[in-house]
């Protein structure tokens, strides 16, 4: 037990920063249970925070003090919104160093605690959250499921998986398609190209194509890059294949079709800050995600590492996880380094190294390129090739590799195939 100014302290702090750093929240449920605080107050505060934290819904002061109307007096809520008023900026004292000593005996990781209580002393008047966030970040802890390990589990899992229908998760590109077969939960898929080449319109056609065929499964957007404005543009370019400056001229005449467009993406929620992967996790989790397009991968806010190729390292690692521990399927668009030209060289696998562990953490990485980005190019060689743009599949998880000739409209979005290949 803990004292009632410090139960205050610890409360308030996680209701006020729940959003900006979620790890607080994670901290507290991961080692507090009901009957853990003196005060009745807090407990019956430590309890509706974890029945809207199990219905995976956002919450603040006004929220808690609407739930707790009639149980929790506003007298008990004035003092805990004095404790965000001291020192360290909002983070009471006894929060940093007494909660953190409290938490020693039950936490794991220790040393790792004491150093967020050390940084807390040395920055008495400015507290850096983002180096909080991520030194917290490494405590994460997975919380251990009862799972029957035995062989025998994994083939009815298997059985099962076989008997049971399609996930219809794949590119809309049969080539690529008929290599890799559905994509299943907990797998990551790469699109990799220089900027400019049109990463962001191949995510938006494949995005487009799981509107049709999985309806049932909610898809999230994070568009860490582009505003919903923009992106809401070239959604539309593609779906009425027009373009941007028609899309706004027929819109403005009444010309287009809005309500079937509206209802076609009635299961996709889109996100247009920069986030963390603790913090798209919790969004997923809030949402209930099945599929997320993440545009891009070197956008998503730091966590731990000293180096641009450690940060995007744990970045990717993260992301493998969270696609495992949640059933994720996760589309992540990736700009590759300077090695690959300006848009109009040919996507190698090795570009991904440079990247970090895409190359070996990734399920599937497709390379796409467009040769009439390259100066050098004529008039009359860029007519003939009509806008042709170039992928290869350049890592399958589940068998060879192969290349793919598309028609990409730069004035609609829509890239086709332009001829399946037998690849059988």
């Amino acid at each position: 037990m803990i004292c009632r100014e410090t139960e205050k302290s610890i409360l308030a702090t996680v209701i006020e920063y729940s959003r900006s750093c979620p790890n607080l929240v994670d901290i507290l449920f991961g080692n507090c249970g009901e009957g853990d605080f003196k005060d009745l107050n807090a407990n019956l505060i430590f309890k509706g925070l974890g029945d809207l934290v199990e219905r995976n819904s956002a919450f603040d002061f006004a929220t808690i003090m609407d739930l707790l109307k009639g149980k929790v007096g506003e007298a008990y809520f004035t003092s805990m919104l004095d404790c965000l008023r001291g020192t360290y900026e909002g983070i009471a004292e006894q929060f940093l160093r007494e909660k953190i000593s409290w938490l020693k005996g039950r936490y794991a990781q220790v040393a790792l605690l004491k150093e967020i209580d050390d940084l807390a002393r040395e920055n008495i008047n400015i507290i850096d959250w983002d180096k909080i966030a991520e030194i917290a970040q490494k405590t994460k802890l997975v919380r251990v499921k009862s799972e029957d390990s035995s062989f025998r589990a994994a083939y009815r899992e298997y059985v099962s998986w076989k008997e049971t229908k399609r996930t219809c998760v794949n590119t809309g590109f049969p080539t690529f398609d008929k290599l890799t077969d559905d994509y299943q939960c907990g797998e990551i898929i790469a699109i990799m190209a220089r900027t400019t080449v049109g990463k962001t319109f191949l995510g938006l056609n494949i995005l487009s194509h799981l509107i049709n065929s999985a309806q049932e499964n909610k898809i999230g957007l994070f568009s860490l890059e582009m505003d919903k404005g923009p992106l809401t543009e070239r959604m539309m370019q593609i779906y009425f294949n027009l373009s941007r400056h028609e899309v706004h001229s027929q819109r403005m005449a009444g010309g287009l079709n809005e309500d079937e467009f509206l209802k076609r993406y009635n299961f996709l929620k889109v996100y247009k800050f920069v986030y963390s992967v603790a913090e798209i996790e919790r969004l997923v989790e809030k949402d209930g995600l099945k599929i997320i397009f993440i545009d891009f991968l070197q956008l998503i806010k730091a966590g731990s590492g000293s180096g641009s190729y450690e940060v995007t390292t744990n970045k990717i690692v993260d992301l493998k996880e969270l696609a495992k521990n949640r059933g994720l399927i996760i589309f992540l668009l990736v700009q590759i380094s300077r090695k690959g030209g300006g848009g109009w060289e040919q996507v190698t696998i090795d570009m991904a190294r440079e990247s970090g562990a895409i190359e070996e953490i990734c399920d599937f990485i497709i390379g796409m390129w467009d040769p009439n980005l390259n100066p050098r190019v004529t008039e009359k060689q860029r007519a003939e090739s009509q806008g042709n743009l170039y992928m290869k599949l350049l890592k399958n998880r589940r068998g060879p590799t192969v290349f793919v000739e598309a028609k990409f409209s730069r004035d609609s979005g829509r890239i086709l195939e332009i001829e399946e290949k037998n690849v059988f």
